[in-house]
C-alpha cells in the first residue's frame, strides 16, 4: 500500500512539472508573437500582442483593435485592457510619452498589460503647448505675471516648460514646469504658440500638475494566475535609461527612473492596495502621508479608496520597503519593454550566507544529497546565463553557497551551474558537492 501511494505521489509531481512546463512555454510563444507583431510600434500607439484585450475609445474615435498587430493611437482611448484566457498569454503594449525631469523633453514611456489588466486613463485633455526658453542668459520664472512678482527660479536657454494660461494682453505667460512648478515668464523670451493659451490673472499660479496621456491612471489588476510558472497579472512600466519621469497611478505619485511592476489587489469592495515592485533602477512611491525610496528588489504597498468611481485617493503613507519573491517575477516579460532586461534578483532568496566556524560549507555532505557549490576568496560572478557576455547579477561570496538547479554547457564551452532562473555560475569558479551528477541539463536562457 506504501508502495502505491509513493507511486502516486511521484506521479501527481511529473503532471504538476509538465503542466508548469506548459505555461511556461505558452506564456514564451506569447512574448515571442507580441514582440514580432509590435516590432514597429510607434509612440503614442497602442500594440494587440496576444490572446483577448480591448480597447475603450471615446465617443466617434474608434478604430479596429481586434487581433494581433492592430494599432490605434492612445489619445483616442480612456482605458485598455487585457483579460485572462485558458492559455494565459494576453499581452497589450502602449508606447505613451513623459517629460523628462532632466531636461524638460518628451520621451518614450512603455506599458505592458500582462494576463489580466486594466489601464485608464485620467489625464485632463488640455491644449498646453511646449513653449522654449530662447535667451542666451535665460529667464526668471516668477510668482505672477509682471516684473514685480518675486523670483521663483531661473530658467537657462533651451528649458521646455507647457503653457497653461495667459494676460489679456499676452505679455506674460503662465507656465509650469517637468516637475509640477508652477509660474510665470515674459511671453518674449518664448518661442511657440501663446496664443492659443486662456487668459489668466497675473496672481493666479494654482494650476494642477499636468500629466500627458497616459501618466496619470487608475490601474486595476487580477489575481496570480492559475497556472503554475505564468506571470501574475499587473502592469509594466519601463523609462528610458537616465531618464525620470513623475506619473500617478491610483492617486499615488511616482517618480521613477527604470522599470517598474504595478498590481492594484482588491481588498474589498471599498479598498484596493496598489503594490508597486521595482525591478531597475530607482523609485520614489508618494502619498500625502509620507514617501518611501526603492531600490531593485524590493516592493512597497499603499491602500486606496475605492469608492469614488471617478477617484482614487491613498488613505496611508506606502508600507516599508520588502524584497519580492523573485520566484513569482522573473518570467515578466521584460523584453518587451524599451530595452529588455533581467529581473533583479535578491540573492539572499537562494544563498546560504557563510559558516561562522572557518570551514568549507561543502565539509561532510554524503554524495547522496542534492548538489550545492560554493567559491574560493576571489568569489565569482553570477550571470543571467551560462555565458560571460550575460549581464551580472549578483556575487557569490567567499564560502558562501547554494543549491544546484540546473546545469548546462555554457557559451565558452565550460560547464556553467545554475541556482536559480537566469542565475548561472561558472564551474571553474566554483567547487561542488553532493549529487552533482543528476542536476538536469537546462536551456540556456537568451541574451536581452
Amino acid at each position: 500500500m506504501k508502495r502505491l501511494v509513493l507511486m502516486v505521489g511521484v506521479l501527481l509531481l511529473a503532471i504538476q512539472a509538465v503542466a508548469q512546463e506548459a505555461c511556461v512555454l505558452a506564456e514564451q510563444a506569447a512574448v515571442a508573437q507580441t514582440a514580432t507583431v509590435c516590432a514597429d510600434q510607434q509612440v503614442g500607439q497602442a500594440c494587440y500582442g496576444s490572446g483577448q484585450v480591448r480597447a475603450f475609445f471615446y465617443e466617434g474615435l474608434a478604430s479596429a483593435f481586434a487581433a494581433p498587430a492592430d494599432r490605434v493611437l492612445i489619445r483616442n482611448a480612456q482605458a485598455f485592457a487585457s483579460y485572462r484566457t485558458d492559455d494565459n498569454n494576453s499581452l497589450l503594449r502602449l508606447l505613451a510619452q513623459a517629460y523628462a525631469l532632466e531636461s524638460g523633453q518628451l520621451v518614450p514611456l512603455a506599458w505592458v498589460l500582462v494576463q489580466e489588466a486594466a489601464l485608464i486613463d485620467q489625464s485632463p485633455q488640455l491644449q498646453t503647448p511646449e513653449l522654449t526658453v530662447t535667451p542666451v542668459r535665460g529667464v526668471n520664472l516668477r510668482a505672477g505675471g509682471g516684473d514685480n512678482f518675486r523670483v521663483l527660479a531661473p530658467l537657462a536657454q533651451g528649458t521646455v516648460v507647457r503653457g497653461t494660461g495667459r494676460l489679456a494682453d499676452g505679455a506674460w505667460v503662465r507656465v509650469q514646469l517637468p516637475d509640477g512648478r508652477n509660474g510665470w515668464v515674459a511671453s518674449s523670451t518664448l518661442s511657440g504658440r501663446t496664443d492659443v493659451l486662456p487668459v489668466a490673472a497675473a496672481n493666479d499660479t494654482d494650476v494642477p500638475r499636468l500629466f500627458t496621456a497616459f501618466t496619470d491612471v487608475f490601474l486595476n489588476t487580477g489575481g496570480d494566475s492559475p497556472c503554475q510558472g505564468a506571470s501574475p497579472s499587473g502592469a509594466l512600466l519601463q523609462t528610458p535609461d537616465n531618464a525620470t519621469v513623475d506619473l500617478r497611478v491610483n492617486g499615488v505619485d511616482l517618480r521613477v527612473s527604470g522599470a517598474l511592476f504595478l498590481e492594484s489587489l482588491l481588498v474589498n469592495p471599498e479598498m484596493a492596495q496598489l503594490r508597486v515592485s521595482l525591478l531597475r533602477g530607482k523609485a520614489r512611491v508618494r502619498t500625502p502621508q509620507g514617501s518611501v525610496d526603492l531600490a531593485p528588489t524590493a516592493y512597497t504597498s499603499v491602500n486606496v479608496d475605492m469608492r469614488q468611481p471617478d477617484a482614487r485617493t491613498p488613505l496611508d503613507k506606502p508600507t516599508a520597503p520588502l524584497s519580492y519573491l523573485y520566484q513569482r517575477l522573473y518570467m515578466l516579460p521584460t523584453p518587451l519593454l524599451l530595452k529588455g532586461f533581467f529581473v533583479a534578483v535578491d540573492l539572499a532568496q537562494f544563498v546560504q550566507p557563510r559558516p561562522r566556524e572557518d570551514v568549507s560549507p561543502l565539509a561532510g555532505m554524503l554524495v547522496s544529497e542534492p548538489c550545492r557549490l560554493t567559491t574560493g576568496e576571489g568569489g565569482a560572478n553570477l550571470r543571467a546565463g551560462a555565458g560571460r557576455e550575460y549581464p551580472i547579477m549578483g556575487v557569490l561570496g567567499f564560502r558562501e553557497s547554494a543549491r544546484v538547479t540546473g546545469r548546462a554547457i555554457g557559451t565558452d564551452g565550460s560547464n556553467w551551474w545554475q541556482i536559480a532562473p537566469y542565475v548561472w555560475v561558472s564551474g571553474m569558479t566554483t567547487v561542488t558537492g553532493g549529487d552533482c551528477v543528476s542536476v538536469p541539463l537546462v536551456p540556456v536562457p537568451a541574451l536581452r
